[in-house]
């Protein structure tokens, strides 16, 4: 992989959106009402660069139409940025970049529009079944899918085949998988623990937790569970014993414990792939893919560890041209390639199901061919109501688990404390808690 190519494939992977590098042909879908020859101009906020050259080749097949991209800010930043603008009735942009698990704040409030009245679900058949769903919210639709990401396990196949570890099927597995690789080199660590706000609902959502339900403006808060207290209590032993890293994904020091060898497996979305090449270049050959351990063996439970795609706010000027291009950005088959090519795992099934994506190798992993790993990892996938505040309720858990991580709580006790919290914030902001 090309310098140049993997920062592009680097920025997907953290959700900054994917670069186009190349040219594909592919149909595309078309919006039965965007039909205006006059010149517009749609402004979508997104963060970092990279899906320039798409809007290019979509100007060329759209001469009146002009995509012009802003950075406002990264996540919460933008998010917060385009709730001011909502709230003072102008300013938002025709569309804005945002993760699943935050779009029902923004329903919440009737601030997005429903894809449907542009006719979404025609593209439904053509999108894996639990990413599309997400968007599904109160009878309507309300954003296109670009980048999905399953729950993966990466592991050193050199390093295991060294200390004789078998691929852990299961979280006991892992547990004694990582006793006996510290104990044998007291350097390393099986893994460091999944601090990520995603890795770490990413795990309670394996286990089964199902933290909110929400109807409306009533919404019942079940974050203190029994499955999010299994998986509290399961880390929170390992951290004890000193048998993960308390190394935070994507900071200098985990990069440099990639590239020094000092995890052996670390679990991420899909999207780490780049992530590790980049880290770890010399490594190539060396990584594989595999399922989740489970907790009951046999079973094939995963989680979303990164879905995100475009939404439309109520303040759009054109609505109509701006639905036709995040349609075309997410279900052209044209435009996926391009993102795939990139680092993203896309949900449109034409690309994602295609030979050429499912037989591809991959060196840098052994030559496993890692979309069919991928692929089957999502079909594990138990749709999660994130809840109508999940940028606030991904705050907390940051907070909580950043304390026990400083060991000024415990796993378990910081969980409980969140449900506290997430009550009293919904009574605060006028919901009905159940």
């Amino acid at each position: 992989m090309t310098n140049r190519r993997r920062v592009a494939a680097l920025a997907a992977a953290i959700g900054l959106a994917a670069a186009a590098l190349t040219g594909c042909s592919g149909g595309g879908g078309t919006s039965p009402t965007a039909s205006s020859d006059e010149p517009v101009t749609i402004t979508l906020w997104t963060w970092g660069a990279g899906l320039e050259e798409q809007a290019a080749l979509y100007e060329k097949e759209h001469p009146n139409v002009t995509v012009e991209f802003v950075n406002a800010g990264v996540g919460s930043v933008q998010f917060e940025k385009v709730r001011n603008a909502l709230k003072a009735g102008s300013g938002a942009p025709d569309a804005f970049f945002v993760g699943a698990s935050i779009i029902p704040s923004f329903v919440a409030t009737d601030s997005v529009v429903d894809l449907n009245t542009y006719g979404a679900q025609d593209l439904k058949d053509d999108h894996i079944a639990s990413a599309w769903d997400t968007g599904d919210i109160n009878g309507g639709h309300y954003f296109y899918p670009l980048g999905w990401g399953p729950y993966m396990y990466f592991y050193r196949a050199d390093v295991f085949e060294k200390y004789g570890i078998d691929v852990p099927t299961t979280w006991d597995e892992f547990a004694a998988a990582a006793e006996k690789l510290h104990t044998a080199d007291p350097t390393m660590y099986l893994a460091n623990f999944p601090s990520l706000d995603v890795n770490w609902f990413g795990v309670l959502q394996q286990a089964g937790s199902q933290p909110f339900t929400t109807d409306g403006t009533t919404v019942a808060v079940n974050w203190d569970n029994d499955e999010t207290q299994k998986v509290a209590a399961y880390w929170q032993d390992l951290l004890d014993r000193d048998l993960v890293a308390r190394v935070a994904d994507f900071t200098p020091e985990w990069n440099q414990a990639v590239a020094n060898g000092q995890f052996a497996s670390f679990t991420g979305g899909t999207w780490y792939t780049p992530l590790i090449e980049a880290a770890a270049p010399d490594q190539s050959g060396q990584w594989r893919a595999a399922l989740l351990p489970q907790w009951n063996e046999g079973d094939n439970a995963s989680a979303e560890a990164g879905l995100a795609g475009f939404a439309i706010t109520k303040q759009s000027q054109h609505p109509a041209e701006t639905e036709a291009f995040i349609r075309w950005l997410s279900s052209s088959e044209e435009s996926v390639k391009l993102l795939y090519a990139q680092g993203n795992f896309p949900t449109f099934k034409p690309v994602l199901e295609s030979d050429e994506v499912q037989n591809q190798k991959w060196p840098f992993f052994g030559d496993q061919q890692l979309a069919q790993i991928f692929l089957k990892s999502g079909e594990g996938i138990t749709p999660v109501d994130p809840g109508p505040f999940a940028d606030v309720a991904q705050a907390k858990q940051i907070e909580a688990v950043g304390l026990a991580l400083q060991n000024q709580t415990t796993l378990p006790k910081a969980m409980s404390q969140m449900q506290e919290d997430l009550v009293a914030y919904a009574k605060d902001q006028g919901y009905t808690v159940k």
